[in-house]
């Protein structure tokens, strides 16, 4: 069982006997008005509310918008940076693969040179009248090593080079 006690307080003053209509209206009107008021003051007062807890919303939402804003700047000037770290790297190691290909090249040529210079030398000579003199120990020993490179092959091709290489 739910029992309640209300006090009920009356501000209106009870219309005495002799009070005139004109100053009922009145009461109301001023009671009316009243409430109008504290109304109105009311709705003011939660529309300032909801003014400043707009503004401070705002304020929030730029400050997390420049935190991200500034996020996003760092993680894109972190994956420039990187990116152009594995760039220089990898323009390092192609510039030193060019030259190591160039030194190779280079090698190539010069021992093309020197292979074109023993053959020419080596043509040079086999197609030369032999001397009137009689000849010496080094172009007999040299013509001795190209006779027999050219019969023995591969092997005898490097000690007919090993013996025009030591004179």
């Amino acid at each position: 069982m739910i029992s309640s006690s209300e006090i009920v307080v009356d501000t209106v003053p009870a219309p005495a006997q002799a009070m005139r209509p004109d100053a009922l209206r009145d009461t109301i009107a001023i009671v009316l008005r009243a409430l109008q008021d504290s109304v109105t003051s009311e709705r003011l007062y939660i529309y300032d509310e909801a003014w400043r807890e707009g503004l401070r919303l705002r304020y929030s939402n730029d400050l997390i918008n420049a935190k991200i804003y500034r996020l996003i700047m760092d993680f894109e000037e972190e994956e420039t940076d990187y990116l152009m770290r594995r760039i220089d790297e990898n323009e390092a190691i192609r510039s030193r693969s060019s030259r190591m290909l160039g030194w190779v090249a280079a090698g190539a040529v010069v021992l093309m040179l020197l292979f074109v210079a023993v053959l020419w030398r080596d043509i040079n000579r086999s197609n030369r009248p032999p001397p009137s003199s009689a000849p010496t120990a080094t172009t007999k020993r040299v013509a001795d090593a190209g006779h027999y490179a050219r019969h023995q092959g591969a092997a005898g091709f490097q000690s007919w080079v090993t013996s025009i290489l030591a004179s």
